[in-house]
């Protein structure tokens, strides 16, 4: 829903949104001047990323001051190449990722042609590495999968969705690549003849000593089984499927979908075997990473992947629930794309565009409300975080005002690409 749908409090609030994204992307246009209010300056790789997908996003709007924050802040993650990353969304991997979401880069560009060629030979080799390095094509039944092979922050469903990326747009090099990963996800997602429910692979067999707590796996998007979810039914509506692919995600989708509490309104954090747990301290959460509006979405793509009605239904009953919800109880950590409302949001506007439900419609509303309400005029970025009541300026993408300015025109202007890279579409 765009801004020209609205009407009355909703088109006041859009339009304050697209001004405030406007003014966080005016902000961080250029470089030097962000990297001058960061605590630790050699960490620009991290936030150049997301400064680069807010400017593009903006010149897409015909913003002509944009155009050149866009190739500023290419080109300062440029000259940081290459970067180690901590997850996928910096560094190396998070400036090819900026480039192949937008989709409205020209790839034979002087700036642009060697940040493509040198982040899609990146991917290729990460994707190589961990997959060599990895017990495949079977675990041993004795082992269980570590699930930061698989995640979307930084293993296999991440790499995975840039190499998707990379492919939808023509770089059949990474094509052997995107394949491995697929199929390694598949083999371990897929259950064995036999087995009910999901892979014994994600669990181990071996026998744990009595009183020994139960084995547990995340269930979120970012750390968990949601994320694989995500990416093998993505990879499916493409058009870009292995083998067994479709038996893998009616397994993992229809496990996920069994988990969520109908009295709480939410899906655990993590599962235990086969028996849905909280963990000590667990508040209720509802953000992308961890909570309720990632695996939400998830199961919606699954649905859509297979075809599945009872999958669509379950995805798009569990994200529309969080109406019911106060914000104050989703158990979100401040605005943020990762963990706060600006995930929830997203999440929730990606899901507008694929259903039609007024539910989804009031939760983009009150989620895009308790963003707004976090503006801060005078903070540097516009979007302080606290960590332990402590003030962080910062611009990156899933924690500071790159993201949140993101979402924020998304909900005044309607979903887009960049959504790609959480997973969302």
């Amino acid at each position: 829903m765009s801004t020209a749908d609205r009407t009355g409090e909703p088109a006041s609030r859009a339009s304050r949104a697209s001004a405030i994204s406007a003014e966080v992307a005016e902000r961080l246009a250029y470089p030097p001047r962000v990297i001058n209010h960061m605590m630790r300056r050699d960490l620009a790789h991290v936030v150049l990323p997301g400064c680069v997908l807010l400017a593009a996003q903006h010149s897409v709007d015909g913003a002509s001051d944009s155009c050149s924050a866009v190739r500023a802040n290419l080109q300062a993650a440029f000259e940081r190449l290459p970067a180690r990353p901590d997850n996928l969304f910096q560094g190396t991997t998070g400036t090819i990722g900026a480039v192949l979401a937008m989709r409205r880069f020209d790839f034979s560009d002087s700036l642009v042609q060697p940040i493509i060629e040198s982040g899609c030979n990146w991917l290729r080799h990460q994707a190589r590495k961990a997959v060599n390095s990895y017990p495949f094509p079977k675990l041993q039944r004795s082992q269980a999968a570590p699930p930061e092979s698989y995640e979307a922050i930084s293993g296999f469903s991440g790499i995975g969705r840039l190499l998707l990326l990379a492919a939808e747009q023509g770089q059949s090099s990474a094509d052997a690549e995107l394949r491995s990963i697929l199929e390694l996800l598949t083999e371990l997602f897929t259950p064995a003849s036999g087995e009910s429910g999901i892979s014994s692979s994600l669990w181990g067999e071996s026998q744990l000593p009595v009183g020994t707590a139960p084995r547990v796996l995340a269930t979120g998007v970012a750390h968990g089984l949601a994320g694989p979810l995500a990416f093998l039914s993505l990879s499916l509506i493409a058009g870009r499927y292995v083998d067994d692919q479709p038996e893998a995600v009616r397994s993992l989708g229809t496990y996920l979908a069994a988990l969520r509490s109908v009295t709480a309104h939410s899906w655990p954090t993590a599962a235990a075997v086969r028996d849905a747990v909280d963990l000590p301290g667990y508040i209720p959460n509802h953000g992308w990473c961890s909570g309720s509006a990632g695996i939400a979405n998830a199961i919606h793509l699954a649905g859509l992947a297979l075809g599945d009605s009872s999958l669509i239904r379950e995805g798009i009953e569990g994200l529309s629930l969080l109406d019911d919800i106060p914000v104050e109880e989703w158990g979100v950590m401040g605005s943020a794309l990762c963990c706060g409302y600006s995930g929830v949001l997203q999440a929730a506007t990606n899901a507008v565009c694929r259903a039609d439900d007024p539910r989804l419609n009031s939760l983009v509303e009150k989620a895009a409300q308790a963003v707004l309400n976090s503006w801060d005029e005078d903070s540097p970025f516009g979007f302080p975080r606290y960590v332990d009541g402590k003030r962080m300026d910062t611009a990156d993408l899933l924690y500071g005002a790159s993201g949140i300015a993101l979402a924020l025109h998304d909900y005044a202007h309607g979903a887009s690409s960049w959504s790609s890279l959480l997973l969302l579409r």
